[in-house]
């Protein structure tokens, strides 16, 4: 208390004090999820575009959407949203849809949780297309790589690296330790 000298800021100093002392330890909040929610569903960011990509998955042949719908639906549902809008505005919404799918084909978007169907890009007829220009027609060979590559390796993979990540969820760290065990 020696920096304050009035007698008013040492006793509201050591009220501060006391009020600290008793409040629990918090971690910091380091990341954004949770903090923007959607403008119609109210969900977050993540959870959101998880949600939008099974969705896709499960449609029918004809009726699956193109990454420049999906990118307008995020768009109309996160209008404000300073790094989507970034995106929007530099008119990369497309790699975006691309990195999008790639975290939520490993699990990420979903906090460690695989997908039940690997998310594809499609063309305007609901054909899997290739990446990049998105031009070729995906055959059903190419289908089934990716979806081993998915499947056994990069999900796997990124699955351990949150079991070993100290802030990785509880829940998660039991359910690959049990996985690992044989049980």
């Amino acid at each position: 208390m020696g920096l304050i000298r009035s007698k008013t800021g040492q006793n509201l100093a050591k009220k501060l004090t006391r009020i600290l002392r008793q409040a629990p330890q918090k971690r910091d909040r380091t990341s954004t999820r949770g903090k923007v929610s959607g403008r119609l569903t109210g969900a977050n960011y993540t959870t959101y575009v998880a949600t939008l990509l099974e969705c896709n998955e499960s449609l029918p042949k004809n009726d699956k959407k193109t990454d420049a719908v999906l990118a307008a639906l995020i768009t109309h549902e996160f209008p404000d949203w300073a790094p989507w809008r970034r995106h929007v505005e530099a008119n990369t919404t497309a790699s975006q849809i691309s990195g999008l799918r790639h975290y939520f084909n490993i699990g990420r978007l979903r906090r460690g949780k695989l997908p039940d169907k690997i998310s594809f890009r499609y063309n305007e007829q609901g054909e899997p297309i290739s990446g990049g220009k998105g031009r070729r027609v995906l055959t059903a060979l190419e289908i089934r790589d990716i979806v081993l590559k998915y499947r056994s390796v990069l999900g796997p993979k990124y699955l351990e690296s949150l079991r070993k990540n100290r802030n990785a969820p509880k829940a998660l760290k039991k359910e690959t330790e049990s996985t690992s065990n044989g049980g």
